[in-house]
């Protein structure tokens, strides 16, 4: 079977991302590829497969559209729809002047796969979301290696919500994928998910807008069904709303999982109700698990409560762990407190450090109760704090937020930070949020970045790290 027979197989998660990652610079990974395939041939169904050449909403006569390559999939018997594009399109916009693409009742995985999210971009006319994918039957729809922009979602329009991207009742998958300039009328400026699940890696949600919640991604519970929320090694900042969860809002989630990423720069305008706030991450009726992981939470602002992140329930709070991860240089206006936390009830927090958050009044890091070890938290306030081995009243002396290797930007320990080697046992946890190993020393460092050896070589003579 040659690779071009190989691209007809409708692949099943792990050939993808072999495929996506190595295939073009690793002649070795082709093998891998092909036996990845060759073990699902048997009983996988024949991919439909559409290249797109034009640029154009349609194109010239005997051309394929963006918005035509979508429309054959839909027609297509193939259980997986996969479009492509041509090179003549990269470095291009493709503009969709007739409006959203809303593909309804999906009975078929769609797989839009670009050349790189720098090379081509998917934009919306600036009235209308750019893309809406409904399935009553949890089918995919990822992108990769894209930009898509310029969407806009008119509250009570009766038009596919989110203000570029809508999953309802299926799963979104983003990979290599940049959302960003896209406003909503109520929810979700950048992404939103009724009853879906959203797999994010290597992927970057900057610079929407919404009016009632989710500057940049909102979940929430929808037809019976939670939503789930999945980030790796990607960015959400920079996003606005007038409600709550400037970065993430979540209403009605199972899991909510942030793993080697930064939330940052995500600003909550105006408060909406008695639980606005969570300028970072806004979580409401979390069911089973919200997991912060090698992550951080840096500079985000919320009018009311919780800065960095706003815990509005005590089911949330109680599922809520953030293990290994940084929580600094929120804020929160107006006196209410909370600035890096605010829980109603009780979260845990394990390795990590919360400090050098603030308001106009104090710069009380937490608010509510915290079961918490080998944490530094600068100042509890009138928090709780139950656990052992946790540093109160010490600032963390970190570098700026920073190129330090990675996937996203972080803060590294300078020579001689309390967090060094001060850490509880990592477990199965091997790197920090750059994917650099964890431990190095005595023990693992608090917070999202473990101090590498060679960083401490470079510094060695005196000069400070940042």
């Amino acid at each position: 079977m040659s690779y071009q027979e190989l691209t007809g197989v409708a692949k099943r998660p792990l050939c993808r991302l072999i495929e996506r990652d190595t295939l073009r610079s690793n002649s070795r990974a082709r093998w891998l590829l092909a036996g990845c395939l060759l073990a699902v041939a048997y009983d996988a169904p024949a991919a439909a497969v559409f290249v797109v050449n034009t640029a154009g909403d349609p194109g010239p006569a005997g051309t394929t559209s963006l918005r035509q390559a979508i429309a054959l999939g839909a027609e297509s018997v193939a259980s997986t729809t996969i479009v492509t594009f041509d090179n003549s399109l990269r470095n291009s916009t493709i503009t969709l002047t007739q409006g959203v693409i809303v593909v309804g009742s999906a009975e078929f995985n769609l797989y839009i796969e670009g050349p790189g999210s720098r090379e081509l971009t998917i934009a919306g006319n600036g009235t209308t979301p750019v893309l809406g994918f409904q399935s009553s039957s949890s089918k995919i729809l990822s992108l990769s290696g894209l930009t898509v922009t310029n969407g806009k979602e008119i509250a009570g329009s009766g038009i596919a919500g989110g203000g570029c991207l809508m999953a309802k009742y299926s799963t979104l998958e983003l990979n290599d994928v940049i959302v960003t300039g896209c406003t909503a009328g109520d929810y979700g400026g950048g992404v939103l998910l009724d009853g879906s699940t959203l797999s994010m890696v290597n992927a970057t949600v900057t610079g929407n807008t919404s009016q009632r919640g989710g500057g940049g991604i909102q979940a929430r519970f929808a037809g019976g069904i939670h939503s789930n929320i999945y980030l790796t090694d990607s960015t959400v900042s920079n996003n606005t709303t007038y409600g709550y969860g400037a970065g993430i809002a979540s209403a009605g989630s199972n899991n909510v999982r942030i793993t080697r990423s930064l939330i940052s720069g995500n600003t909550v305008l105006s408060p909406a109700d008695d639980a606005t706030g969570g300028g970072g991450i806004s979580l409401k009726q979390t069911y089973v698990q919200a997991l912060i992981l090698n992550s951080t939470i840096a500079n985000n602002t919320a009018y009311a409560f919780g800065g960095g992140i706003g815990l509005f329930d005590a089911m949330s709070s109680q599922v809520t762990q953030v293990n290994f991860s940084t929580i600094v240089g929120n804020y929160s206006g107006f006196g209410y407190g909370g600035n890096g936390v605010h829980a109603v009830g009780t979260f845990s927090a394990n390795s990590s450090i919360i400090a050098n958050n603030f308001n106009r009044d104090d710069n009380v890091d937490i608010d509510g109760a915290v079961n918490a070890d080998h944490t530094l938290i600068l100042n509890i306030g009138s928090g709780h704090v139950s656990g052992q081995n946790n540093i109160f009243e010490v600032d963390p002396k970190l570098g700026a937020l920073t190129f330090n290797g990675g996937k996203t930007l972080t803060f590294l320990p300078k020579i001689g930070s309390p967090v060094i080697n001060a850490g509880g046992s990592a477990g199965t946890l091997h790197t920090d949020q750059r994917n650099l190993p964890r431990p190095v020393g005595t023990a693992s460092d608090i917070g999202s970045v473990e101090r590498q050896t060679i960083e401490d070589e470079i510094f060695r003579d005196g000069f400070e790290s940042s």
